[in-house]
């Protein structure tokens, strides 16, 4: 709500300032035509939203309050003591009795309800005000078009007259319709609608030279489009009613309209300019003698309080233009640069361009710059800048790893790379890089006799991918839930689990399901054994720190429980070794026999996952820890 009056107020600003433009060009009723386009210059200003936004610096510390009106907080008192220090100098007493945490609490709640209170109250006048001159205005546009309607009378004659001023010009011609009400003359509707409007009291006073003179007058309205100034014209009126400014523009606005139809109309006409001027009296002396009523939304003949100076301008054969070429390009280049500027304070502009910090921390630095201007008055000098350590380095502000797996997929020539922010790719001996869907690629197993892929994902499917092309050949079959992991061996086939505990036994060449079972829990792992005569199953949900797993292992072919094993709740995954026999993968990488219970060995902890992602990683890395080990052992 503080940011809309702030860019009000910047609106108001410059709006005056091409009104002052405007006034001084216009001054003594010559360059009526650039005039008339700084003036709606001004109106379109005061509806303009903020364009191109012009830092202007502010004496004193009127840039620190308008930052906290735009910013819809009031100003705290020790940053209005901060920013009066850097002004002038504070005496301690002075600074002391100012900076009253208690007191200043108070005084700033009951300032920000003041502002919400008043700030609403505003607002609620100023859209009462508001809605009060939209309704009006609508409502007499309606009643008068309905007059027209009813007793309004097209004169063909005139309506000819208008067409012949018009020809060349437009497409579009505006009829003239005579009326027996008293109104004002006028250019009156919108589009197609639009029409001259002529009281038949005028329209009998006049001869046919002043008829048509006051035609081309409306015309020259119709010509420049003023009626459709109107309707910008109503519109601001109705936003800025309270501003004094629009008024006066409004009246500017008319003046110098009317100058420009004048001379419009004197060069188009072939009777004298005398004609014209007495045309132009007996509509002033009609709208004298008769109470006429108009709507707002058109464009009128009227005689404004400028009577002398248009008769002046009429007479006259000189130019309309009272300036040189040159200095009406620089006047107009100037009224668009205000048009597009929209001044802030220094302050507010740096917020805007900037995001603020949060106010704890700014409360904290305006304090602290407070106590250090104390402290320079009680000591009469600086105090000594402190250099601070070096930022401490540890684990806990290390960035994490960028790459979480890149090995070796057991005896191919394909290398596994995942890469945190960027996904998961196979690369070839080629060094070509297969993309997979790492949004969705939960399991990973290689077919040596095919040279291809099994990949299970989020969705449940089983495919058969190809390394080459870098797509998915077939769909095996699917899982009700999430693949967790898959396992294949050359005589024993493919098998898989899923988050729901579900293992399913897979024929690759036609997708049928050999055998199935359910252990109860979510899979973390299956392997099969070296012999491919038993499946490995660890049951644990590895996203909960308190679930303990365990190890069932399954009968190769009837997939039937064999013996179950309990884990501790770290363990990621089990596989048989050739020489270790069967061993327990953590989470933290260490190795441990299921036969002795102790460590044998370890793979890098960033391993881990790659290790339950792809089936064929952990022979070869285990090999590459276990392998010196049993080599002394054998020595």
């Amino acid at each position: 709500m503080s940011s809309v009056f702030l860019i009000v107020a910047s609106n108001l600003v410059v709006s005056s300032c091409i009104a002052a433009l405007a006034y001084c060009v216009g001054r003594w009723g010559r360059s009526a035509t650039l005039a008339h386009l700084l003036w709606m210059a001004v109106f379109i200003k005061l509806i303009t939203p903020p364009l191109v936004v012009a830092p202007v610096k502010l004496p004193g510390d009127w840039g620190t309050s308008l930052q906290s009106v735009y910013r819809g907080i009031d100003i705290d008192p020790a940053v209005a003591i901060a920013s009066e220090a850097s002004n002038r100098t504070m005496s301690i007493s002075e600074a002391s009795t100012r900076i009253q945490p208690a007191s200043n609490a108070v005084l700033k709640l009951t300032s920000v309800i003041r502002e919400i209170t008043l700030s609403r109250f505003l607002i609620a006048i100023w859209a009462l005000g508001t809605s009060i001159i939209f309704i009006r205005g609508l409502v007499r546009f309606a009643q008068f078009s309905r007059l027209l309607t009813q007793e309004g009378v097209v004169d063909d004659e005139a309506t000819a007259v208008v067409a012949r001023l018009v020809a060349g010009r437009r497409n579009s011609v505006p009829i003239v319709r005579r009326i027996t009400a008293r109104v004002s003359p006028m250019l009156f509707g919108v589009g197609p609608a639009t029409c001259i409007v002529c009281p038949n009291r005028l329209w009998d006073q006049l001869t046919e030279t002043q008829r048509e003179a006051f035609l081309a007058h409306e015309v020259a309205h119709f010509m420049r489009r003023d009626h459709w100034l109107r309707w910008l014209e109503w519109f601001v009126t109705a936003v800025y009613w309270w501003c004094p400014l629009v008024y006066v523009a409004r009246q500017q606005l008319e003046r110098h309209e009317e100058a420009a139809c004048d001379a419009w109309a004197v060069l188009r006409l072939n009777a004298s300019r005398r004609v014209y001027a007495e045309t132009l009296l007996n509509v002033v002396d009609f709208l004298s003698e008769n109470r006429v009523g108009t709507p707002r939304l058109a464009s009128r003949m009227q005689g404004t309080d400028s009577l002398e100076e248009r008769l002046r301008l009429i007479m006259s054969a000189g130019k309309d233009s009272g300036l040189s070429a040159p200095r009406c390009i620089a006047i107009a280049t100037l009224g668009l640069v205000l048009l597009l500027m929209h001044p802030v304070p220094k302050s507010v502009a740096a917020s805007i361009a900037v995001r603020p910090t949060p106010a704890f921390d700014s409360a904290v630095t305006v304090r602290e710059s407070t106590k250090t201007d104390l402290d320079t008055e009680l000591h009469g000098e600086h105090p000594p800048l402190v250099a601070l350590p070096p930022v401490p380095r540890g684990w806990w502000n290390e960035l994490p790893r960028r790459t979480w797996a890149d090995v070796r997929m057991g005896d191919t020539d394909l290398r596994l790379l995942a890469e945190a922010g960027v996904g998961i790719s196979l690369i070839d001996n080629s060094q070509s890089q297969h993309m997979l869907d790492s949004q969705s690629v939960r399991a990973i197993a290689y077919v040596a006799s095919t040279g291809r892929l099994i990949i299970g994902n989020s969705k449940g499917e089983l495919h058969l991918w190809d390394v080459v092309s870098s797509q998915a050949v077939s769909l095996i079959g699917r899982h009700p839930e999430s693949i967790t992991s898959l396992a294949y061996h050359p005589k024993s086939g493919l098998v898989s689990g899923d988050a729901a505990g579900n293992i399913m036994a897979w024929d690759i060449q036609s997708g049928r399901i050999k055998g199935a079972t359910s252990v109860g829990g979510p899979v973390g792992s299956v392997r099969w054994a070296t012999r491919g005569d038993k499946l490995a199953v660890v049951v644990s949900d590895w996203a909960s720190a308190n679930a303990f797993a365990e190890l069932l292992m399954l009968d190769g072919n009837s997939l039937t429980n064999v013996q179950t094993l309990q884990l501790p709740h770290h363990v990621a995954i089990a596989q048989q070794h050739s020489h270790e026999g069967w061993l327990a993968v953590d989470w933290s990488g260490t190795l441990w026999s299921l036969v002795s219970g102790n460590a044998v060995g370890s793979v890098p902890k960033e391993y881990v996952s790659a290790v339950l992602l792809c089936q064929d990683i952990l022979d070869r890395t285990e090999l590459l820890a276990i392998g010196p080990k049993l080599e002394n052992e054998n020595e």
